[in-house]
């Protein structure tokens, strides 16, 4: 029962600083220097983008898996220092998302692809969501009279429904404007 109170304190610690930023972030409260993206380099940089997002999902279900080891057998104790190494794992994978969203936020393109990053903005967001969900769920688990029965959290990573569509269509509207 320790692994699970360590877990939810660990990732409350450390998410809660992303979590913060990440609200501020959305409703505009901070700003950074720009990356000037050329015309020419934009479909590159999207591509290397969504494949980072990609691997960023990717890497948490082994780091759930290893998560689960690390709380050990049933009935036997865990690792706190493997508890500890998953949990700082886990905040580099929401820190690595939350970075992802500033990108796109901060980038400086043409004119004419200007209309394509709001189709963008929010797709790492809404996986950061999901792990910032976690430390919460952890603690509503524990809270239970009895919690040491069998309890799930699902995680559920996704994008925006037609996201590719949008994303293509608003690519292409941008290209026939050059």
């Amino acid at each position: 029962m320790w692994e699970f109170k360590l877990t939810a304190e660990l990732l409350r610690s450390g998410l809660g600083p992303i979590y913060q930023r990440w609200q501020q972030l959305k409703l505009g409260m901070y700003v950074r220097k720009s990356t000037i993206i050329p015309d020419h380099d934009l479909p590159t940089w999207f591509s290397a983008k969504f494949d980072d997002v990609a691997n960023f999902v990717q890497a948490i279900m082994p780091l759930v898996k290893a998560l689960n080891e690390a709380f050990g057998p049933p009935g036997q104790p865990g690792s706190d220092k493997d508890i500890l190494a998953v949990c700082n794992l886990i905040v580099g994978t929401a820190n690595n998302l939350l970075e992802w969203e500033e990108d796109i936020r901060f980038i400086h393109v043409a004119e004419r692809f200007r209309n394509i990053l709001p189709a963008v903005q929010g797709v790492a967001g809404r996986q950061l969501d999901q792990l910032l969900r976690i430390p919460d769920e952890l603690s509503d688990i524990l809270s239970l009279e009895e919690p040491e029965s069998a309890h799930r959290i699902n995680l559920v990573f996704t994008v925006p429904d037609d996201f590719l569509d949008n994303f293509n269509a608003a690519f292409k509207r941008a290209i026939g404007a050059a």
